[in-house]
């Protein structure tokens, strides 16, 4: 009885062989590499998820950016001024996209005649003589500060705002139009608007073609090396807005169908039904750049209003 038993315990004793030991060995190593593996799989995929949703949130912040001013543009404008503007890249390099919208209701008639090549600098936006010029005759001094409403209503924004910003003279015969450094009032009958800089005008601008002026705020996007900017109106210095880029293209839709791939001030804005925005980005991962491409349909709504 105790034989048999010592003889079960020495069996057990020996414990496993060195084959066994080298089997076991082996199947826990492809059992481990087969886990890392995995496991290096699942971290790029997550680490690439991770990239995507940060290009994607990135592009969709840009979309929606320029899709609230897309929908702002043409505020207090009339048709014949160039809301848009796109400028379509050449051979498929990234478009340049130009919003505007006036500031003011009051818009300024150009009184007198601006010479191109000189630098004038001052505009007549009234005319006191005996016979006006058509929409110049002054306007009332209806709450009484001295000025004529409209000239005192540009008065009032341009000392809350700094004391001089950014002004437009524009042609609406010709399309065509430029900014100027606007810092004051005044003149013989307080009718004149006074431009700070002193270069020469580019063009000749005449009463005779009605045209106008304007306090506009214009908003320029477009893509400078990898980075997404936008320049507004005439500041030095353009924002960023989203690093990444790799494209930037911009298409019109014409409520007859047509689709432009640019658009000038001959465009009149009016006949805008839908502006699509595409955004192309990319983020480096170790073993790739990750890259997205994401695109919005904007309406004018001041469209409506036309």
């Amino acid at each position: 009885m105790s034989s048999r038993w010592s003889r079960c315990s020495r069996v057990s004793d020996r414990g496993f062989s060195l084959v066994e030991l080298l089997v076991a060995f082996a199947v826990s190593g492809i059992v481990l590499a087969a886990a890392m593996t995995l496991a290096i799989e699942n971290r790029a995929l997550v680490t690439r998820d991770q990239g995507r949703a940060e290009v994607n949130e990135s592009l969709r912040v840009s979309l929606d950016m320029m899709g609230t001013d897309v929908r702002e543009a043409g505020e207090r404008l009339p048709s014949d001024f160039p809301a848009f503007e796109v400028l379509d890249g050449p051979s498929g390099t990234p478009d340049t996209l130009i919003v505007r919208r006036n500031l003011l209701d009051e818009v300024l008639p150009l009184c007198g005649t601006i010479t191109g090549g000189l630098s004038t600098n001052e505009i007549p936006v009234a005319d006191y003589g005996t016979s006006p010029t058509a929409g110049c005759s002054p306007l009332p001094d209806a709450d009484g500060d001295g000025w004529a409403d409209n000239i005192g209503a540009w008065r009032r924004y341009r000392t809350a705002h700094g004391g001089a910003l950014w002004a437009f003279l524009y042609d609406p015969v010709v399309r065509r139009g430029e900014w100027f450094h606007y810092d004051g009032e005044g003149g013989s009958s307080n009718e004149r608007l006074h431009r700070a800089n002193t270069d020469v005008w580019s063009r000749t601008y005449s009463a005779a073609n009605q045209c106008r002026v304007y306090l506009i705020e214009e908003r320029r996007y477009y893509v400078s090396g990898q980075t997404l900017e936008l320049e507004l109106d005439h500041e030095d210095t353009p924002r960023n807005v989203t690093a990444g880029l790799s494209d930037f293209q911009v298409r019109v839709v014409l409520q007859d169908g047509t689709i432009l791939d640019g658009m000038d001030a001959s465009v009149d804005w009016s006949s805008v039904q839908a502006v699509e925005l595409q955004l192309t980005g990319s983020v480096a991962m170790k073993d790739r750049a990750v890259v997205r491409t994401l695109s919005a349909e904007f309406l004018p709504r001041n469209v409506l209003s036309r």
